[in-house]
């Protein structure tokens, strides 16, 4: 990214002519300027009218596309909370709720890794009340699950899908019956109290501990779904991110993905439906400009984004982040633009230019190695170098790098022995963080985290391998 300050005035006159020339960018404003109905009648941000749309959606479940979409989301999502807890031993696995969960997940894990079950929807349910937890005042009172879900199968015993909905929003707490205290302590130890003395749990331990009593042998589900991206849910070191740990985290980037898209790009749905569809789709992607019902600021982002619009952004930074860089440093001594919000544009300004933008690309033996022609970020040099060199033994790659991030506490090349001691100790290092060497035996793992500090030494290391590095 060229420095604005050095930038010529023909120069900043072709980069806006580039900006107002881009089919990319008129995308968007066509995306952006078409208000999803959502939006208009400003509810695009309550729980209650999102657990609606959904449960229309699971009610006429077109094609079984969102059942088996669901019941997708649910494996692969067990299965990586599994991973995680395993290594921090957060979930006792002797519990019952663990024990109910994996039983059945595994028990449907074929259909829904091919996503063809024998499960059909045959009843669904929003605002479900049950009362099993006393209100302020001692009384009982009607708690709601946002949506139930009733599955049958000729084949299978029936199924229920418990969804608690969050959207940018906490927990409920509420007050605990006594008769139901030692059920509470038994999943969770000594609960919180409220500032008068009295036990009180979240939503999730007061509709588990309610189900597990009322319908002991049912085959039930507990999912709690909110608008976590991807990345938070990679890097996420506690989930589900709810009170009750039993429950399977899913987000509205997983509906996105597998239950919206399919059924948006299925030849064999109508137009209506379709039309219905991608207005919701609009409605996840949408950067609100207001606040809904004392919502946080968080409520503004988008909650879910579709592939086209994703790679539209990302195109849009990359084409044009000095026209935008431009813009946000204007704004950074305006005096007309509040102070608190100058302050949070010139620290994410800064955060900006440190990040390393360049691509590279590098020569052995006469060879270009550039990914046809797009180059590697910095995360993906060294696993890329390594790749080619195919050195040997594989020991000799691990010592070479002993102490290259050390003042950062990360790790550079690691034995598979050092990656599982490190897995143990923190989870959030899995999947997104290293790359596993294909073909090596014992298995080397490549971070993908390399600064740009540390940057200078992989490129100075690769050049002892007869390798040359360059930008592009």
């Amino acid at each position: 990214m060229p420095e604005i300050d050095n930038i010529k005035f023909d120069e900043a006159v072709a980069m806006i002519e580039a900006f107002n020339n881009d089919h990319g960018c008129s995308m968007l404003q066509s995306k952006y300027k078409q208000q999803s109905l959502f939006e208009i009648t400003k509810t695009a941000r309550k729980e209650r009218v999102h657990s609606a749309f959904l449960a229309w959606l699971f009610k006429e479940n077109f094609e079984n596309i969102p059942l088996n979409g669901l019941l997708y989301i649910l494996y692969t999502n067990h299965t990586k909370q599994l991973r995680a807890d395993t290594h921090k031993n957060q979930i006792s696995y002797s519990s019952e709720i663990f024990k109910n969960q994996h039983n059945i997940i595994e028990h449907l894990r074929n259909q829904a890794i091919i996503q063809n079950t024998t499960y059909s929807i045959s009843d669904v349910d929003t605002e479900y009340p049950i009362s099993s937890i006393s209100n302020k005042k001692g009384k009982k009172s009607n708690q709601f699950i946002d949506i139930l879900l009733k599955c049958t199968s000729p084949k299978e015993e029936p199924l229920i899908i418990l969804i608690e909905n969050k959207i940018y929003a906490n927990e409920t707490q509420i007050e605990i019956d006594n008769e139901y205290l030692s059920d509470i302590i038994s999943i969770v130890g000594n609960p919180s109290t409220t500032k008068s003395g009295k036990n009180q749990c979240g939503q999730t331990l007061a509709y588990y501990n309610h189900f597990s009593k009322q319908l002991p042998n049912a085959n039930i589900l507990y999912v709690f779904l909110d608008p976590s991206s991807s990345l938070e849910m990679e890097l996420a070191t506690d989930l589900p991110q709810c009170e009750c740990k039993g429950f399977i985290h899913i987000t509205y980037q997983d509906l996105m993905d597998r239950i919206l898209i399919p059924l948006r790009d299925n030849k064999n749905i109508n137009h209506r439906i379709k039309s219905i569809i991608s207005d919701y789709i609009a409605c996840l992607g949408a950067t609100l400009l207001e606040i809904e019902d004392n919502k946080s600021k968080d409520s503004l982002k988008a909650m879910a984004l579709d592939k086209e619009t994703r790679e539209l952004l990302q195109n849009f930074w990359a084409e044009h982040e000095t026209l935008i860089m431009a813009a946000l440093d204007s704004l950074t001594d305006d005096i007309n633009t509040e102070e608190d919000t100058r302050n949070k544009i010139k620290n994410a300004v800064a955060a900006l230019r440190s990040y390393n933008h360049n691509k590279y690309q590098f020569t052995y033996k006469s060879r270009i190695y550039n990914n046809s022609r797009k180059g590697y970020k910095k995360g993906e040099l060294l696993y890329e170098i390594i790749k080619v060199l195919n050195p040997s033994p594989f020991n000799s790659i691990v010592n070479q790098f002993k102490g290259i991030l050390d003042h950062n506490k990360k790790a550079g090349v690691l034995s598979s022995t050092e990656y599982y001691n490190l897995v143990k100790k923190s989870p959030s290092y899995t999947d997104n963080r290293f790359i596993p060497l294909p073909d090596t035996n014992p298995q080397i793992y490549i971070s993908k985290q390399w600064g740009i500090d540390e940057i200078p030494q992989v490129i100075n290391w690769a050049s002892t391998q007869g390798i040359e590095v360059t930008t592009i």
